[in-house]
């Protein structure tokens, strides 16, 4: 149970049963300071939150703001958008052919092996 659960419940105690901290806290098991204890921290839910915000929307508008400033500029592309498969339809297709071709049908027991079965 967290602390501030603790502090919840004494100060239930104290209303309730009309006891003072001292007699509630000892029978709650709970140490005295700890329930008069405040920490100085802030929340750091909203902190979090709003890096995370920042987080997400950096690396969206980094990925669009290439695409838009490639395609303004006609430069060629030579990757593959993230998601987006249908950009190089040659690699799709040996990815698709590779595995049930040769990786489901052989063991490979060092990286040499599966060179040596790849190329042959």
């Amino acid at each position: 149970m967290k602390p501030e659960r603790k502090r919840e419940l004494v100060g239930g105690m104290c209303a309730d049963w009309a006891v003072s901290i001292r007699r509630a806290c000892g029978a709650l098991r709970f140490d005295r300071s700890s329930y008069h204890y405040k920490s100085g921290r802030t929340d750091p839910a909203e902190l979090k939150r709003r890096i995370k915000e920042i987080f997400e929307t950096r690396v969206r508008l980094t990925a669009i703001a290439a695409f838009t400033s490639s395609s303004n500029a006609k430069v060629t592309r030579d990757f593959s958008r993230l998601g987006k498969p249908t950009d190089n339809g040659f690699i799709e297709a040996f990815n698709s052919k590779l595995r049930p071709e040769c990786l489901n049908a052989h063991w490979f027991m060092s990286l040499a092996d599966a060179v040596e079965k790849l190329e042959n």
